[in-house]
């Protein structure tokens, strides 16, 4: 769900921002425009495609989110369980169990 193009950094000058980060950003930002403006049509995705995609995104990021843990140690894994599928990433819990080894959830397909 991430782009491998990603660019982190963190820059203790902003001289550094302006003569590297500025301008990879501005090409990125022309370059984005021109896909835009000659894209073409835009695909027409079903309602179902879309909120499976949704549900995959979420599920993925239930699973994988590293603050996960940390929840976990400050408000208990009970809490940290429904916060992280109930409002950071709306999962249904009737479709996972918790594994208490792994403290990772299974999901149904």
């Amino acid at each position: 769900f991430f782009s491998p193009g990603m660019l982190f950094g963190r820059f203790q000058s902003s001289e550094r921002i302006q003569s590297r980060v500025l301008p990879v950003f501005d090409t990125l930002v022309k370059e984005y425009l021109k896909l835009v403006e000659t894209g073409g049509k835009p695909i027409d995705y079903s309602e179902e495609w879309i909120r499976s995609r949704q549900h995959a995104y979420n599920r993925y990021n239930f699973e994988n989110d590293p603050a996960a843990g940390i929840f976990s140690s400050y408000f208990g894994k009970e809490w940290s369980e429904n916060f992280m599928s109930e409002f950071l990433f709306e999962i249904d819990r009737s479709r996972h169990t918790v594994s208490s080894e792994a403290n990772s959830a299974q999901f149904d397909e």
